[in-house]
């Protein structure tokens, strides 16, 4: 809906020799601030800063046609900004600062080339973007949202499963009831367009809670997103529930902020815990108290594409959060990265001990297309006029429904406490199960410890033996006999200087070591000797996800 009505918008508006220049002159300026770095970090005395110089003089030639003669003129000035800055490709040694600059002088070629179907005209343009909004009107259309709505409860579940051992295919016994929820952007289109009745606006839930002397509508999570996101397309009424819910959430994350002595904006978001593959862990964070979900406070993780939403209630306030985030470290190559993670987490000792890590914050460095989208459209939105929410509201289906977005603040209703457990961050409790330790393969007889994933399971004792399978079969021999520590799956290792000779855990060579220490935990049994000098570790897990050891 919204895509098709900025194509017409741009089909039926004639084309404008100064939006090609404003265009291409925010491009030429990226460049010039890219060069202006690569300068910076090269040696005043190397054929680079002269090259980086010679470039920016081009590049000043070509914004000063774009500002005073138009596009054409900026063109014929191109070719020698274009060899200036292959002379500067040829010089940098590779970087990421001259792949971007390579880069930005290819995009502002583009911009200052014709667009494409000029050559035939700008009917043939028009057309063009008119076939395309006909088509996105087309795959809109054919959404069905009927599916998913529960007539009884008159709200939407959270999707559908099909059919399984469980039973037939059915709806998700979970639902959107939350009016604070980004959910609430598809109801308003599902609405609009007279799938689902209007009553169903008003069976998503107004629940009100205060925290930080802000009264807004609780959400599940007390995310930024959850509050913020519809406001890409919906319009914001003054004086009205959603508007004074959108500003006190704001307010909320910003004196949470301060209070952590953070920076403020917690969503949704990767966080900085992997998992066997390396891949950022995600899922939602919030404001406590903000949201009905139970512990928000145990986690400390600022999403910068927060305040890109923000930018749409706080545009001051956004701005100078996004200075602070630059401050910390949160800028990279592409933008703002995916998130500053505060949470104090533990990390484990080479002895196999879990400590605490020193280190105050840890960068999500992984951008999420979704998230830079959203933030893209969100700044467009404050910087020139809201745009997409004027495209969105061109439709005559949302200018009919509409006056769901201008519901007042309810004056008498009771407000929902914070729970005290939540308002106030505490540490985490200690495992109550500990792991076991052994200085000494010696014992009485073999302890063993047991990691498995259902299907792939492993028997290992404290001298290093112990026995693997594989949903009931033998992998490496076992013998039931607890008074000896046979099979298993062993590692050698050998000194090529002395000769000596030594296994990775006591099995099966038995030498004894100068240090022996075994750490059973519940996930891995870790193995740390001394050998002449010579300290190797062993760690042994079976995966949760692949049936391997």
């Amino acid at each position: 809906m919204t895509l098709s009505a900025g194509l017409r918008e741009v089909a039926g508006s004639p084309e404008d020799d100064a939006r090609g220049c404003a265009g291409a002159g925010d491009t030429a300026g990226v460049l010039a601030e890219l060069l202006h770095v690569l300068t910076r970090r090269t040696h005043a005395a190397t054929p680079l800063r002269a090259a980086c110089a010679l470039a920016e003089r081009r590049l000043d030639d070509v914004r000063e046609a774009l500002a005073g003669d138009g596009l054409e003129a900026a063109a014929r000035k191109a070719g020698d900004l274009r060899a200036a800055l292959a002379h500067v490709t040829a010089s940098a040694p590779p970087s990421p600062e001259a792949e971007d600059v390579a880069e930005w002088g290819r995009a502002l070629d583009r911009a200052l080339d014709r667009p494409p179907g000029a050559a035939s005209g700008p009917d043939a343009l028009a057309e063009r973007l008119q076939d395309l909004a006909r088509r996105c009107d087309a795959v809109a259309d054919a959404m069905e949202w009927t599916f998913l709505y529960d007539r009884a409860r008159g709200v939407f579940s959270i999707g559908f499963r099909l059919a399984d051992a469980e039973g037939p295919g059915r709806l998700d016994p979970s639902y959107y009831d939350l009016l604070a929820s980004e959910a609430r952007l598809a109801s308003f289109i599902a609405i609009a367009r007279g799938e689902v009745p209007q009553e169903h606006w008003f069976r998503l839930s107004r629940a009100l809670v205060s925290v930080e002397g802000c009264t807004t509508l609780v959400s599940w999570s007390g995310s930024m997103f959850e509050y913020l996101m519809p406001l890409l397309m919906l319009r914001s009424h003054p004086e009205t529930l959603l508007e004074h819910t959108c500003r006190g959430a704001v307010r909320a994350q910003i004196l949470y902020g301060r209070r952590q002595r953070v920076p403020w904006g917690i969503s949704e978001s990767a966080y900085a815990v992997v998992d066997t593959h390396g891949n950022y862990q995600y899922k939602a964070f919030g404001v406590p108290g903000l949201g009905l979900k139970r512990g928000l406070a145990e986690d400390l993780v600022i999403a910068p594409y927060a305040t890109a939403l923000a930018a749409l209630v706080d545009p001051t306030a956004a701005a100078a959060n996004f200075r602070r985030l630059a401050r910390e470290g949160a800028e990279g190559r592409f933008g703002f990265c995916e998130a500053c993670d505060y949470t104090p987490r533990r990390t484990e000792a080479p002895d196999g001990e879990a400590v605490p890590d020193p280190a105050r914050r840890h960068g999500v460095r992984a951008f999420f297309a979704h998230h830079q989208g959203m933030s893209l459209v969100a700044l467009a939105n404050a910087v020139l006029g809201a745009p997409m929410v004027r495209r969105f509201h061109s439709d005559p289906r949302v200018q009919a429904t509409e006056p769901l977005l201008q519901e007042r603040v309810p004056r008498f209703v009771p407000v929902i406490r914070p729970r005290p457990a939540e308002t106030t961050r505490a540490e985490p409790l200690v495992p109550t199960v500990s792991p076991r330790r052994f200085r000494s393969p010696h014992t009485l007889y073999p302890s063993a410890h047991f990691l498995s994933n259902g299907q792939y399971t492993t028997v290992v004792t404290n001298a290093g033996g112990g026995t693997s399978s594989w949903r009931g079969r033998a992998v490496t021999r076992h013998r039931d006999d607890p008074t000896c520590d046979p099979g298993s799956q062993f590692i050698y290792l050998r000194d090529v200087r002395s000769g000596l000779l030594w296994s990775a855990a006591h099995q099966p060579v038995c030498r004894e070591p100068e240090r022996y220490r075994v750490t059973f935990r519940a996930d891995d049994a870790v193995f740390a000797r001394t050998d002449d000098g010579i300290e190797t570790r062993l760690e042994i897990t079976v995966s949760p996800e692949d049936d391997v050891e």
